[in-house]
């Protein structure tokens, strides 16, 4: 057994546990050659590439194409982009996306360009996907979307739209993309507009901090086109509280009486509550009777019927709910009321 061979084995077991790894797996069924090596991938990458997608096993595929991803450059990536061409296998998405974020990274429009050409959904859609991500997260987040807008077909369309957007999201460009979300019509594709906020949300939050998140939602102006800045109040709103839901009350509280605050408390609840129903109602309860009030109520109880009805129907036989409020609970609760809305 080679050194290489050798340390993902070791690394295996390290990781996955002996009971659950034979080391006849980790072999490779017999009859399955070394990979190539570097100097191998370098001279002939056509061949190198296709045998590292026709790899049997994951990781083994996996490293492989990461090693014809380094090699990787002007000079060849037609050769290897012509075994990615010829690729059938629909259970290969991920190393798809490894060679088109590679080719991505030097050769952007080209991988966004192959990546069109195949008439696969799936594979198509994969490709569109990691080309636009490397092509924006690169420094072309505009030419991304704006090449992505240009396809006719709406799922390729939308694989393409959303690697360009968490790509660009992930640049240093965060106000290109700020900016060209507020030019979106706020009246089309609300779903999907407030799936891109999120894609700008969650690496701001994540990668950096609360802090980060609401000076970015800060920044955007009141006035802003398409009734943005409330649906990026919105959409902050819901991050912070899965994350931190003190910080997402004082923030609330502190934006109160505000144009884009109005209607944000279902906001505020939703991520809150998918942690912490329990807590997300007391805090809820505690508030003034409203009909808003009564309607996160109810969507919190959603919620939380659908994950632990033993503990929703016991908070509800508990509390001092008027009798309309705990009627629609109930009704949510019944199997004729599960899967619709009871308000």
């Amino acid at each position: 057994m080679s050194g290489s061979r050798l340390f993902q084995l070791l690394l295996a077991i390290l990781v996955g546990g002996v009971a659950g790894f034979g080391i006849g797996h980790w072999m490779g069924p017999p009859g399955v050659p070394e990979r190539a090596s570097s100097s191998e991938v370098s001279t002939n990458l056509y061949a190198a590439t296709r045998a590292a997608l026709l790899e049997p096993d994951v990781l083994d595929r996996a490293l492989a194409m990461r090693a014809v991803g380094a090699q990787l450059d002007e000079s060849n990536v037609e050769e290897a982009a012509r075994a990615v061409d010829e690729l059938v296998i629909p259970s290969h998405s991920c190393e798809v996306g490894q060679f088109m974020h590679a080719r991505a990274s030097f050769d952007p429009r080209g991988a966004f360009e192959q990546s069109l050409s195949w008439t696969g959904a799936r594979k198509r859609g994969v490709g569109l996907h990691a080309a636009s991500y490397g092509w924006a997260i690169g420094g072309g987040g505009l030419e991304a979307v704006t090449s992505a807008e240009s396809i006719p077909n709406l799922e390729a369309r939308e694989s393409a739209m959303t690697g360009a957007i968490r790509g660009w999201a992930r640049s240093d460009d965060i106000d290109g993309v700020t900016t060209y979300l507020a030019r979106l019509p706020e009246d089309t594709g609300q779903v999907r507009n407030r799936m891109y906020l999120m894609y700008i949300a969650g690496p701001l939050l994540y990668d950096h901090s609360a802090d980060h998140l609401m000076e970015w939602a800060a920044d955007v102006p009141d006035d802003a086109p398409n009734n943005f800045k409330a649906a990026v109040y919105d959409n902050t709103l819901r991050q912070l509280s899965n994350a931190d839901p003190k910080k997402a009350i004082d923030w609330y509280q502190a934006n109160e009486g505000k144009p884009y605050h109005e209607g944000s408390l279902q906001s505020l609840t939703l991520g809150w509550s998918r942690n912490d129903p329990h807590a997300a109602l007391e805090w809820v309860m505690a508030l003034p009777e409203t009909d808003e009030r009564d309607f996160a109520v109810l969507r919190i109880m959603k919620l939380w019927l659908a994950r632990d009805q033993l503990a929703a129907m016991t908070w509800v036989r508990d509390a001092d709910l008027k009798p309309e409020l705990a009627k629609k609970i109930v009704t949510l609760w019944t199997p004729q009321g599960r899967g619709r809305r009871a308000f």
